[in-house]
């Protein structure tokens, strides 16, 4: 298996270490599998949902791949009107250091699901319920306190569900 980390070297020469970042960045999971967790690295992720994302929540959240957001648009287009997607950065400030693979229950779990391994911020877990469940790159992201690591967002769009029946 080629590691995107070898690819990278290959082509260090013909890019800057900022569009190499960007690259990086925006694959969030195989950058995480390749080089670890640690407190600084800054991913982008995306969420979807039925309210308007507010940057200074202080709540829990879910970021994913834009698969994974795709698929919860899907499973609950009959129960809202609207669904905002967001493309959603965020710098880790307190992760847990390794990838959590048996917590993810599709909507079921909890806050305490994450908090019963310690006191951090960010849990980075293996996504058994949206996106491509068998695919050892389908992470998700959960936030304790979203205010605390958001870095940017971007309204990718606004989905009316009742005008597309």
């Amino acid at each position: 298996m080629i590691k995107l980390i070898d690819i990278l070297k290959e082509i260090q020469i013909q890019h800057t270490k900022e569009e190499i970042r960007k690259v990086l960045s925006e694959n969030f999971a195989q950058d995480i599998l390749d080089n670890g967790i640690e407190k600084g690295k800054v991913l982008t992720l995306y969420h979807a949902g039925p309210n308007p994302l507010d940057r200074n929540r202080r709540t829990p959240i879910h970021l994913g791949t834009g698969e994974q957001t795709d698929d919860i648009i899907d499973m609950f287009w009959d129960d809202y009107p609207k669904f905002y997607d967001y493309k959603v950065k965020i710098k880790l400030q307190n992760p847990y250091p390794e990838i959590l693979m048996d917590v993810d229950q599709g909507a079921a779990h909890t806050t305490e699901d994450f908090t019963k391994y310690g006191d951090y911020n960010e849990f980075i877990y293996h996504n058994n319920s949206e996106g491509y469940p068998s695919d050892p790159t389908n992470l998700s992201v959960f936030i304790k306190n979203f205010k605390r690591s958001y870095v940017d967002m971007k309204l990718q769009r606004v989905i009316n569900t009742t005008s597309i029946k």
